[in-house]
């Protein structure tokens, strides 16, 4: 879980970036696989991505800063559940303050959207992937939907206001901050998945205001 820095991630985006503005498949393909000799890749797009996202049938794997209360209000700076849901990202134990536990997930989800697009113009289908324990972006982003749809946009999850969505206890007290932005660009590359698309005028309604709100049209437009 230690992989999971912030600058592990942007490594993997610079040297995408690289690839692609030199058209080198082999280095495309090293990014991604890992590659070979002078182009390897010690941290590819797969690896990386097996520790980003929990699947089905995932456990927390070692806690990074164990809690300080078994109390997610009282445990800083820090909180972690013993179970995982289908599409936690696992930034989810940051707990300074209520917008860190949704705010940081989040943060890598659009990160994870970034890399998608660049790998789909590349010619690799990053949003039909499936890593190792079965997990995709689309599940994050169909877990994290729901607590957009039960708490709402910028609104504080309770136990009571989002109990039908998975582990919710590891989220109770914290903001559901930056899911809009994170939803509008799901409804595009996933218009099937309804988890996503129900919550889509929502999500744009919330993400048209406030001094970020241009990060809602992440890719220059909306789906619609």
């Amino acid at each position: 879980m230690r992989f999971t820095t912030t600058s592990s991630r942007r490594n993997l985006a610079s040297l995408l970036a690289i690839a692609r503005l030199f058209d080198d498949n082999t280095k495309m393909q090293a990014v991604v696989h890992g590659g070979s000799g002078g182009d390897a890749v010690a941290l590819p797009w797969v690896s990386l991505f097996d520790h980003v996202i929990y699947g089905p049938s995932d456990r927390p794997l070692l806690r990074i800063t164990p809690n300080s209360s078994e109390d997610p209000l009282m445990s800083h700076p820090a909180f972690t559940t013993n179970v995982v849901a289908a599409g936690e990202i696992n930034d989810r134990y940051r707990n300074s303050n209520p917008s860190q536990g949704i705010g940081y997930p989040m943060g890598t989800l659009q990160w994870l959207f970034m890399i998608g697009e660049s790998l789909r113009i590349a010619g690799f289908d990053a949003y039909g992937y499936r890593g190792a324990h079965a997990q995709s972006i689309e599940m994050a982003a169909s877990y994290y939907a729901c607590y957009a749809k039960h708490a709402g946009f910028r609104q504080i999850i309770t136990a009571a206001n989002s109990a039908s969505c998975g582990d919710v206890r590891q989220y109770i007290g914290k903001v559901v901050n930056g899911v809009d932005a994170n939803i509008l660009i799901g409804a595009l590359r996933f218009p099937g998945n309804k988890a996503i698309t129900e919550v889509e005028e929502a999500a744009r309604a919330s993400a048209s205001v406030g001094p970020f709100s241009l990060d809602a049209v992440l890719f220059g437009r909306w789906r619609n």
